[in-house]
């Protein structure tokens, strides 16, 4: 089966890498990164001018709380996503990731564009949040096609 990390930097590679970054360095921070284990993500985020005025007050825990609900949110659409598409029978198609990863930048955007929402996501936070998400769902992608490639092996038919 194919890396999925290796498609990701194929088709996202312009996106996620900064200036600075090589493409060796955006692998070795992928296996690294685990946005779900952040205690902030103050570092992810850019408030609208507003708010930071109001930052002086001090960073708010609601950002943190919103984001963390909607990365949940993704992960378990994702989830679902990914056995709907029944590998198992079906087999395992690329064009899954770009759906997939096309699915997570629409819902950032539907977020991000809420009246309610008063920042917006940093560069980083797409690439680091679809690193994580895939990491997590990789062995799900691999069981399912090691499932498919067993029923249809054709030495079982010999």
């Amino acid at each position: 089966m194919l890396n999925i990390k290796n498609i990701l930097f194929s088709l996202y590679k312009s996106e996620v890498l900064s200036d600075s970054e090589h493409f060796s360095d955006l692998k070795t921070k992928s296996k690294k990164c685990n946005i779900f284990k952040v205690s902030s993500y103050s570092e992810y985020i850019q408030l609208n001018k507003v708010e930071k005025v109001l930052k002086f007050l001090g960073y708010s825990k609601e950002y943190d709380a919103q984001i963390n609900k909607l990365i949940t949110d993704i992960v378990e659409q994702v989830n679902k996503m990914i056995m709907s598409y029944n590998i198992a029978k079906m087999g395992y198609n690329k064009t899954y990731i770009q759906e997939l990863t096309g699915f997570i930048r629409a819902k950032l955007v539907e977020h991000e564009e809420k009246e309610t929402t008063k920042y917006t996501f940093k560069k980083h936070f797409f690439s680091d949040l679809v690193f994580a998400i895939f990491n997590k769902e990789q062995m799900t992608f691999v069981k399912q096609h090691n499932i498919f490639r067993e029923s249809n092996d054709p030495v079982h038919y010999f």
